[in-house]
């Protein structure tokens, strides 16, 4: 008897989707099933933690960059500009590398040598196809002039974290990396 907006389905579809990305060796179909008979659920053994720590680069499963969207969303720290409010977390299928892998020509930005630095969660973000090409091999700084010269949506949350960086090296991919992922944990142990 609940209205369709309550409070308790949205924490309710929380705890299923926290359910489903932490469980393992079985199959969404067999886990359904087994949901419909089972109230009180527990998330499962996968260690995202571990899985978002690594460095995959585009191998990155593009469900963790869209729940991660989400919970930026839904815990906005910041203004809620128009820019927010028309921001939509939407399906997006390229990963784009924002310290470029390949510098353009004639950019004062140096390649960057580390693989694991260059491919970590903290460096990356997905956009559409669209999207990535527009930033494509472009520096940090010109990069960001994009991001923020568009007007209408942000492109990701996750972008909007990164650029306000005055700069973005090894360092501040690594403490980006780190607050992203310690922003997810936090939402699981909200959600139980």
């Amino acid at each position: 008897n609940l209205n369709a907006t309550s409070k308790e389905h949205l924490q309710y579809l929380e705890r299923l989707d926290n359910v489903f990305s932490t469980t393992e060796n079985v199959t969404d179909k067999e886990l359904s099933w087994n949901l419909m008979f089972v109230h009180n659920y527990k998330l499962g053994s996968s260690d995202f933690e571990k899985y978002l720590k690594r460095s995959l680069g585009t191998k990155f499963q593009h469900y963790w960059f869209q729940k991660l969207e989400y919970i930026l969303w839904k815990y906005w720290e910041f203004e809620k500009t128009k820019e927010f409010e028309s921001f939509r977390v939407m399906s997006r299928n390229s990963v784009e590398h924002i310290y470029p892998q390949n510098p353009e020509e004639g950019s004062k930005t140096p390649k960057m040598e580390d693989r694991d630095i260059l491919d970590s969660f903290g460096n990356l973000v997905l956009l559409s196809v669209a999207q990535n090409s527009e930033y494509s091999r472009k520096s940090f700084t010109e990069k960001k002039g994009i991001f923020y010269n568009k007007g209408g949506a942000y492109d990701t949350l996750k972008s909007y974290y990164i650029f306000k960086n005055d700069n973005w090296n090894a360092t501040s991919i690594e403490e980006h990396k780190t607050k992203m992922i310690e922003k997810i944990i936090k939402h699981y142990e909200k959600s139980n």
